[in-house]
């Protein structure tokens, strides 16, 4: 894989232009250690031709998003709903992400994302790398106006949107891992303090 990699700096790579179809089929699950999607989203147009586009999103607890886009040929979502399976693509691109908050309102936000040798060229992994530098800055710029504004409403809770759904699921299982830590260092608080052996 050639890899490509930033730092700090927030978000799937988007970009170009998309067909107007919607997502056709998706499949969502949590797993013991996150949440997975997979699904064929809206097409992307490689080189002004339409293609099917499945894509493979896992969240890993605690801070963890990998992402597989694999390009075929138009026609190919219609014939496998439910991927692609040993079809080869046109292409293929791996991201994997990683979060770590070091304070209440910041974060440092690890990115590295690659594609397979043999679909890969230099135009290729120039286009790509400029994607990412495009999608980072406009999530930078839309997180950090989100800040600003829990910023200035303390207390109040973010509303979702619909297409926020796996996003409100991963944390809820984020909320759940921190109630656990808490409940592990309640118990071992008052094991200690009577002298006790953790349950």
């Amino acid at each position: 894989v050639r890899s490509t990699r930033k730092h700090w700096a927030a978000g799937v790579p988007v970009g170009g232009r998309h067909s107007r179809r919607s997502c056709r089929s998706s499949v969502a699950c949590g797993f013991s250690g996150g949440y997975a999607i997979r699904r064929w989203p809206p097409a992307p147009l490689l080189d002004g031709t339409c293609v099917d586009q499945w894509s493979a999103y896992d969240f890993v607890l605690p801070c963890v998003f990998l992402l597989r886009s694999s390009g075929y040929p138009a026609g190919t979502a219609e014939l496998c709903p439910n991927g692609p399976d040993s079809i080869e693509p046109f292409y293929q691109t791996v991201t994997s992400q990683a979060v770590t908050p070091i304070t209440e309102t910041s974060t440092i936000y690890y990115y590295s994302g690659g594609q397979l040798t043999r679909h890969s060229s230099e135009d290729r992994l120039r286009r790509q790398i400029e994607m990412f530098g495009m999608a980072f800055r406009e999530d930078k710029a839309m997180i950090e106006a989100q800040q600003a504004v829990i910023n200035r409403s303390p207390g109040k809770s973010m509303m979702t949107l619909s297409f926020d759904r796996s996003v409100g699921q991963f944390r809820r299982l984020i909320d759940g891992l921190i109630d656990g830590l808490i409940d592990a260092e309640a118990a071992f608080g008052r094991a200690s303090a009577e002298g006790g052996h953790l349950p």
